[in-house]
């Protein structure tokens, strides 16, 4: 049955055009930042998960957007199950999150093979590639799953809730630098996203290591998959 839901939201969404602009503007800035080298290794992956992280909060608003009310209440009657259909765009989001990290990996390893190694200021090995694309898949979940945060139902107000949307994504990816000069309240630091926090985590650091890639993928899926939740919540609660 999930399988199925999957299927139906990716024909649903590659169907249209939606994902041509998110896809385009990934693809430029991934030429923008690997256009001079050589590059650091970890800064430079870490630099482009925060900027998958803002594309794919937009990439999750256009799909929230593509949700139609009578088809989904349509489903929902017929596979007797909310929490299977609101699941099944978590997994979506989830997949296609995958997708959007592979395709932000793909285009720097690609170039320093062209390059003969050439791209970064030391070899690419196998682990930077792993580490890389996990931190990459789980900046793109949390970013695709604030996008879906505020659908139709939850906040009827489609300008209020891009704007409300628009303004976590910056305080998110802006956090640390503001703490220096604004007086942001303790709540604030723990319900807007790690983005900031993350990419203080790395710092200029050349090599990876394990236990803080460990850390920060398990705090980005787990702040990714408690948005999705907090959304099928407020969902389930308002009723059609």
């Amino acid at each position: 049955m999930l399988k199925a839901l999957i299927k139906y939201r990716f024909k649903q969404y590659f169907k249209t055009s939606k994902f041509v602009m998110p896809l385009l503007i990934l693809i430029v800035v991934q030429f923008v930042l690997y256009s001079m080298n050589p590059v650091g290794v970890v800064e430079s992956f870490v630099l482009s998960s925060i900027f998958i992280f803002v594309i794919m909060v937009w990439a999750g608003i256009m799909s929230s957007d593509l949700e139609d009310p009578v088809s989904e209440q349509i489903i929902i009657l017929r596979i007797r199950s909310e929490w299977k259909y609101y699941i099944s765009q978590v997994l979506f989001l989830t997949v296609i999150s995958a997708v959007a990290a592979a395709a932000a990996i793909f285009f720097p390893v690609v170039i320093n093979i062209i390059d003969k190694n050439q791209l970064f200021i030391r070899p690419l090995t196998a682990a930077d590639i792993v580490c890389s694309y996990f931190l990459l898949w789980g900046s793109a979940l949390m970013g695709s799953s604030l996008g879906d945060l505020f659908p139709a139902r939850v906040m009827r107000d489609r300008k209020m809730a891009i704007l409300l949307t628009v303004l976590i994504t910056i305080i998110s990816v802006t956090k640390v630098s503001l703490l220096d000069t604004l007086p942001l309240p303790p709540i604030l630091l723990c319900v807007v996203p790690p983005m900031s926090e993350i990419f203080a985590m790395f710092g200029l650091e050349e090599f990876y290591s394990v236990w803080k890639v460990v850390l920060a993928v398990i705090v980005l899926m787990a702040y990714g998959w408690l948005m999705a939740g907090l959304k099928i919540k407020l969902l389930i609660r308002n009723k059609f």
